[in-house]
């Protein structure tokens, strides 16, 4: 099991919430659901300067490959557009292998 988690920094609310409900819909093929979502973050230690995120999701799927797949797919990449006037993102994927 591999995992994403996705800080958030919501620009226009109306698209987030829109590119949200695209985004769940383009996990089903590959796997990959959205384990949590955290709209109250508390920042202990920002040794990076990343300043304050709106949202945090957490995100898995069962393998690399179909991270990477879902990430690479059409229908993903037809929400890239939206994802960028609804936000700016850090995305990482975390793979304990």
């Amino acid at each position: 099991m591999v995992r994403m988690i996705a800080l958030i920094r919501i620009n226009s609310l109306v698209d987030f919430e829109y590119y949200r409900t695209k985004v769940s819909a383009t996990l089903k093929p590959y796997r990959g659901e959205i384990r949590f979502r955290a709209k109250k973050i508390v920042t202990l230690v920002d040794e990076n300067e990343l300043e304050d995120f709106s949202q945090i999701a957490l995100f898995s799927f069962p393998s690399q490959e179909d991270m990477d797949d879902w990430h690479a797919s059409d229908a993903y990449s037809n929400v890239k557009e939206l994802r960028a006037s609804a936000g700016s993102f850090i995305i990482l994927s975390l793979n304990p292998n």
